[in-house]
């Protein structure tokens, strides 16, 4: 506990834990298949508030969790952020660089990276498939984003994950993201530490991506609907 109450060593484990939840992911863990969009009337207003939805889900050494948020921009715009690799590191503060290796094919490609870790840890390097498309759940069509660990490529065990989007109530400039990742940071650590630390780092990707869009997009003028699928 005297751990957790010093003050100096938080932005530590925070970066640590962020990591943990990020990319050290059991082999075992297989990929997840989407699925859709569901919220209560609660979390919609929550939302609509311009909240970041986090939650955790922790079985033994497992850990899912799941977030949901509201970016004030078309989905297309959101779509462009997260397929460009060179600015990823401008919006999530956890990555230090991406590379693009290879372009593989049906809208897949070979990308490599370098998580920042704070002294005196290493580095973390990986190699992973991401994939761009769309995918048609309960009725409803969404944007989808999805990445999977090449096991062996780096000193981490594994990723895989999702973001799946779609405009937000129908509004062509406002886009409802969900993302979902499964973790296995290989020791057991208390519920209460694992929720803290999501619920702590995980928003940072939703606020820098609010950010970056509203740099890199200023000038750019209200989308038809037509546009943002």
């Amino acid at each position: 506990m005297l751990f957790l109450s010093t003050q100096k060593w938080r932005p530590l484990l925070i970066v640590f834990l962020a990591y943990c939840m990020s990319y050290c992911i059991a082999s075992q863990v297989a990929a997840e298949d989407p699925t859709p969009i569901q919220l209560t009337s609660q979390q919609l207003a929550d939302l609509e508030r311009g909240e970041i939805l986090v939650s955790v889900e922790q079985r033994g050494h497992l850990n899912r969790a799941e977030m949901y948020a509201v970016v004030d921009a078309p989905i297309g715009d959101v779509w462009e952020i997260l397929e460009n690799q060179d600015i990823v590191p401008e919006w999530n503060p956890e990555v230090k660089w991406i590379n693009v290796v290879k372009e593989l094919g049906d809208n897949k490609t070979h990308i490599k990276g370098v998580n920042n870790m704070p002294w005196p840890m290493r580095d973390r390097y990986w190699d992973m498939i991401s994939g761009m498309g769309t995918i048609d759940l309960a009725g409803v069509h969404y944007r989808l984003s999805t990445w999977e660990y090449i096991k062996g490529s780096g000193n981490i065990e594994d990723s895989n994950g999702y973001w799946l989007g779609e405009p937000y109530k129908g509004q062509p400039n406002r886009t409802l993201l969900k993302y979902v990742l499964h973790a296995d940071i290989g020791l057991w650590l208390p519920g209460f530490l694992v929720n803290w630390a999501t619920k702590t780092v995980l928003p940072n990707s939703i606020l820098g991506m609010r950010k970056i869009h509203k740099r890199l997009y200023a000038n750019t003028s209200v989308v038809k609907a037509s546009e943002s699928e």
